[in-house]
């Protein structure tokens, strides 16, 4: 098995454990009416970009894409834990802002696609 796989076996695990952890922040947390509907957004961007990221990754490694959907997917999960009723947790330069960081990726990943997609480097 190469490093790269392994690498991205360990992402894959770790994207897993920060998502039931994403849950379970927004879930006990008091912050809101619609935990439910928050915990599922949240598991939905964070696994969502995660798994996309990995699988694009994993089919193009010279690509930028897969990488920076992964950014974007654990972005989602880090911005959950704004949902905590735990001060270290929720503390402002982390929670609130610190993890609204990874958000600007997304731009990044389409500017790459259409990059990518003009240089028809796409091509199968």
């Amino acid at each position: 098995m190469s490093r790269l796989r392994r690498g991205q076996i360990a992402l894959a695990v770790l994207a897993f454990l920060m998502g039931i952890g994403a849950v379970l922040v927004v879930l006990n947390g008091g912050h809101n009416t619609h935990r439910g509907a928050y915990a599922a957004l949240a598991l939905g961007i964070g696994w969502g970009f995660t798994g996309t990221g990995l699988y694009a990754w994993r089919r193009r490694p010279g690509s930028n894409i897969g990488p920076l959907m992964i950014a974007v997917g654990f972005s989602g999960l880090l911005k959950a834990l704004a949902f905590s009723n735990n001060s270290f947790v929720l503390h402002d330069r982390f929670a609130r802002r610190g993890a609204d960081l990874g958000f600007p990726h997304s731009p990044a990943a389409v500017v790459s696609l259409r990059t990518a997609w003009r240089a028809g480097s796409t091509a199968s």
